[in-house]
């Protein structure tokens, strides 16, 4: 995690917004004085990525500045190679809000506070505690560890180091053991209860469900047997019992002579149905004779030659008479009406033509007035138009007045970073040569430390360690330069070079931009130019001008004057439309009006024709029925009434005589029927019912006999036949059945006994082959042998379902076995402290080493840490206690330890690419300041940001980039110093840049 902007609002001493940018940053100062708001920045920090406090994560609320209402940070930060922006808002009242979003990808946000927190920490790689040990170093705390005895090391180091999760491993394990403990012990329980070998347990019930079985299938079988053998006895019995009594019933049932009574009935039905056949032919006759009669009656009817409809029509001869004489008088009344109607169409025809004349006249006058609004509304278009193109033309001018200004600006921009390229190459080989001069130097001076260092154990006379010649009795040992003065020198000229380059890369950046930039720009202003040039040609010759610099109302005051000529017109055409108008519509109604009541009239007027007509059709159609056909009125006299009168009286008397004739007629034909209906009576109680009666008797007969089984050969039925003699042949054929019957009964009672006897031996030699002695037991034996089956089966079936529960329960007390024993092996391995003390020295052993190289770095490869933490000094090669370190040397010890637990944090996955040291170089002089601050330089090397805090201004000799932070009345203020402030601040300028 790298931060690149931050901004603060109402956050402890910062009560207004702040913004500090990072980006470019890598060692950078935070100096101040005391409670100015440097430990906020981090605080700050702090709070956008984990939304709590340093000292309390479980309160964020207490950063809210006083008198805020809320407090809002925003940090913009680099991690895993994409850009990230996380927001808190924290309010007195009211819900927080959280807010995590990619900026290089925007689809990946997060709005909840555990999705944003469960994010930060993936792209961190750093819990929030594990954050303020490696991030925000904890300088009290590394010397506290420093001084402290064996004792008291090993807890501090479990946590320094993040070790102390071993006890939250052993924790872990004895809960997930307990866990697993009851499951285990349930499973293997249950497996105890299960049978030994269901495999082999399964298989001998097998064959003992089969041996069941197969008795049981014995024992049914026989039982069978010996069933259908009693069964077929049964049936022989039952047949024989049903023969006989069939054959009693036969015997109670047939009629006495059947076939005689059958023919004597056939012989007296002839006789009846001969004389009834006769009175059939009378009564025909009657009838033939009365429908003749009835006809000619009803033909009269239908020709309307009735008495009933000559009766009406004597009764219709005085209302015809009279409804002739009301429609002569209704038709004169209506062709006097008709005359005046034409009169009246002749006016309103005349009237209709001046009408005309005055809708033509004020449609010339509407035409008149649209041309004229035409032209007032072209007139105001064409001035409204000039207007806005005059206008357009004056933004344009504007904007093309602004173009070139920005143009020239640009090209100056550009010759001024030209210049600066030019200035920045020529100080780059500078700062070249001066950093290849301090190198050198710095080389020289390591050589001739070595050379010092081999010369200190050499004395005259003494092999040289080099060449092996003696040494001569004048040599002495030769003088040392500044090894660290030169490493300074050295480790300034690279970061003056580096920035040199960096401002040579953003200022040729800048160069390449502005080059590609200017040629669109210019070529813009061309376009834009002649677009110009052509707008005001064509508005030039719209206006009718040549000078377009002329104020606007005198540009555009001839289409004004047109504007007022086309408006006078306008309201001279309207009025003259209205006139011609009102006039016209006046006519049209008063027409309109006359129209509609002359209208009406002519509707009466028809209404009343078709009245006429209509009386006129139904008056024809009432003299229909007289027989008389006119086509006039006229023709209807008193002479047409009198001789129609005469013929309708002949006709009734015509029709009274044939009526009386049919009444004698009627009676003939009912003395007949009465004749017939006794002969009927006769035959139905005489011969009909004792036919019937024989007829039941004889199929009660045949009913039993359908009964009796097919195989006697009966041929009888139980309905008789139509035809007489076929009644007599199936008479004939019930008394040869009953017979027949009779001799089977008898045969069927002999057949019966014999089979029973074998029936009886039959059954003796079953039950002897099951060893049996009675029948009845069989039902017995036969459940007891299924019995034994369904409890092999039974057990069959629990040898079954045992098979995979005791496979499972195999397999899964073999999974849970091995974790279980294994967690109890990390419990006991915790519990007795044997693996926490392997794993804490392995890690000391590697935090040693790190934490040596940055000791060795700072000191001038003096000093080292040695296993139990003592300091080893090359000087003496003896390593001395902690406690007799000088302040200086306590603080790089303490942060050379720091500086270890960075890196161990990095290589165990975390993504440490910031830290911020904020205390502690109060203690060191100018030499020890320099190399501390090159160790921390060198911790820049790939990208990591460091951030120190401090209250020194000997910080700012040795660091470029510097933030100074100032509290006033307003709140807390966080600067970027210039170049010049920090020289100033350097040379004593402290007091005043600081507030």
């Amino acid at each position: 995690m790298r931060p690149l902007h931050l901004s603060i609002e109402g956050l402890r001493s910062y009560q207004d917004r702040r913004e500090i940018d990072f980006t470019d940053k890598s060692l950078f100062a935070i100096i101040g004085k005391t409670g100015a708001g440097k430990s906020s920045i981090l605080e700050a920090i702090f709070c956008a990525l984990y939304a709590g406090a340093t000292y309390n994560l479980r309160a964020p609320n207490t950063l809210i500045a006083d008198n805020a209402p809320f407090a809002r940070v925003e940090l913009t930060f680099a991690s895993q190679g994409r850009r990230w922006f996380v927001r808190r808002i924290l309010a007195r009242t009211g819900t927080p809000r959280h807010e995590l979003v990619c900026l290089d990808e925007p689809e990946l946000r997060f709005d909840k506070k555990t999705d944003v927190a469960a994010q930060i920490t993936k792209l961190i790689g750093l819990t929030a505690q594990q954050f303020l040990k490696t991030i925000l170093l904890p300088q009290g705390r590394f010397q506290e560890f420093l001084h402290a005895d064996s004792s008291e090391r090993t807890p501090i180091l479990k946590t320094l180091l993040g070790l102390d999760t071993l006890t939250t491993i052993g924790q872990h394990a004895t809960a997930a053991a307990n866990r697993i403990k009851p499951g285990l012990a349930v499973l293997e329980s249950s497996l105890t209860q299960l049978h030994g070998d269901p495999p082999a347990w399964a298989a001998a019930c097998r064959t003992a469900v089969k041996d069941a079985a197969a008795h049981h299938t014995l024992l049914a079988e026989t039982e069978h047997a010996i069933r259908d053998l009693r069964q077929s006895v049964t049936d022989t019995r039952n047949e024989a019992t049903a023969l006989s009594r069939a054959a009693a019933q036969l015997t109670e049932l047939h009629p006495v002579d059947g076939p005689a009574q059958m023919r004597a009935l056939i012989t007296a039905r002839q006789t009846h149905d001969e004389a009834i056949t006769h009175q059939k032919a009378c009564v025909e006759a009657a009838r033939v004779l009365r429908d003749h009669l009835d006809a000619l009656g009803l033909d009269a009817d239908r020709d309307e030659r009735g008495l009933d409809r000559y009766l009406h029509l004597r009764a219709q001869i005085s209302p015809a008479k009279d409804r002739v004489d009301e429609l002569r008088a209704r038709r004169e009344r209506h062709a006097a009406n008709q005359a005046d109607l034409h009169d009246q169409d002749r006016d309103l025809d005349n009237r209709r033509r001046e009408c005309e004349e005055f809708a033509a006249e004020a449609g010339e006058a509407k035409e008149a007035l649209r041309v004229a609004e035409a032209e007032y509304a072209h007139a105001c278009v064409a001035k409204q138009q000039a207007a806005d193109h005059l206008g357009q033309l004056r933004r344009d001018h504007a904007t093309l007045v602004q173009l070139a200004e920005q143009l020239v600006g640009k090209e100056k921009e550009l010759a001024a970073l030209q210049a600066e390229l030019n200035e920045s190459e020529t100080v780059i080989g500078q700062r070249t040569g001066e950093r290849d001069a301090a190198r050198a130097l710095y080389e020289d001076a390591l050589r001739a430390s070595a050379a010092q260092h081999l010369a200190a154990h050499c004395h005259p006379g003494d092999p040289c360690p080099v060449c092996q010649h003696p040494i001569p009795e004048t040599f002495t040992t030769p003088d040392v330069p500044d090894e660290s003065a030169a490493k300074k020198a050295r480790d300034h000229a690279e970061r003056a070079l580096g920035k040199i380059t960096e401002d040579h890369a953003r200022l040729s950046g800048a160069a390449h931009a502005l080059s590609v930039s200017l040629p669109k720009l210019r070529e813009s202003y061309e376009h834009r130019t002649r677009d110009y040039t052509a707008a005001a040609d064509a508005l030039a010759t719209a206006l009718r001008c040549t000078d377009l610099d002329a104020p606007d109302e005198t540009l555009l005051s001839g289409l004004e004057s047109e504007v007022t000529r086309t408006f006078a017109l306008k309201e001279e055409a309207e009025k003259r439309a209205f006139e011609t108008a009102l006039q016209a519509k006046s006519a049209a109604d008063k027409l309109g009006t006359d129209r509609t009541a002359h209208g009406k009239a002519h509707e009466a007027h028809r209404s009343e024709a078709a009245k006429l007509e209509s009386h006129w059709n139904k008056l024809q159609t009432g003299l229909t029925e007289f027989g008389l056909v006119v086509t006039d009125l006229d023709e209807v006299t008193e002479a047409v009434f009198a001789e129609l009168t005469s013929k309708i009286e002949t006709n009734i008397a015509l029709a009274k005589n044939l009526r009386d004739e049919l009444a004698k007629a009627d009676a003939i034909l009912n003395g007949e029927q009465l004749t017939l209906g006794r002969l009927q009576t006769e035959r139905a109680n005489n011969v009909n019912l004792p036919m019937e009666q024989l007829n039941g008797a004889l199929g009660r007969v045949g009913a039993v006999l359908a009964t009796v089984p097919a195989d006697l050969g009966l041929s009888a039925t139980s309905t008789a036949p139509t035809g007489g003699d076929d009644r007599l042949a199936w008479a004939e054929q019930i008394d040869r059945d009953v017979a027949l019957v009779r001799a089977a009964a008898r045969d069927a009672e002999t057949r019966a006994a014999n089979i029973g006897k074998g029936a009886t031996t039959r059954e003796a030699e079953l039950l002897a082959s099951i060893d049996s002695d009675r029948y009845e037991d069989l039902p017995k034996k036969i459940q007891d042998a299924n019995t034994r089956k369904t409890l092999a089966e039974r057990d069959l079936g629990e040898a079954e379902r045992q098979i995979p529960i005791r496979h499972d329960l195999t397999h899964r007390i073999g999974e849970l076995r091995p974790l279980y024993d294994a967690l109890e092996d990390i419990r006991k391995a915790m519990s007795d402290g044997a693996f926490p003390a392997a794993a804490i020295a392995q890690r000391q052993h590697r935090f040693l080493e790190l934490a040596t190289g940055h000791l060795a770095d700072m000191t001038a490869m003096r000093f080292g840490f040695a296993e139990d933490f003592s300091i080893v000094d090359g000087l003496t090669s003896q390593a001395r206690d902690t406690k007799t370190l000088s302040g200086g040397e306590t603080f790089m010890a303490s942060l050379a330890l720091a500086l270890a637990v960075v890196d161990m944090a990095g290589r165990s996955g975390g993504h440490v690419e910031t830290f911020i040291l904020d205390e502690g170089f109060g203690t060191l002089d100018q030499e020890a300041l320099s190399n501390a601050l090159d160790v921390l330089g060198h911790q820049t090397i790939g990208g990591r940001l460091v951030a120190i805090i401090s209250h020194m201004a000997d910080v700012v000799d040795e660091i470029d980039d510097v933030l100074i932070v100032n509290r006033t009345n307003a709140g807390s203020t966080a600067t970027w110093l210039t170049p010049e402030e920090r020289k100033r601040l350097s040379d004593g300028g402290y007091p005043d840049l600081l507030g």
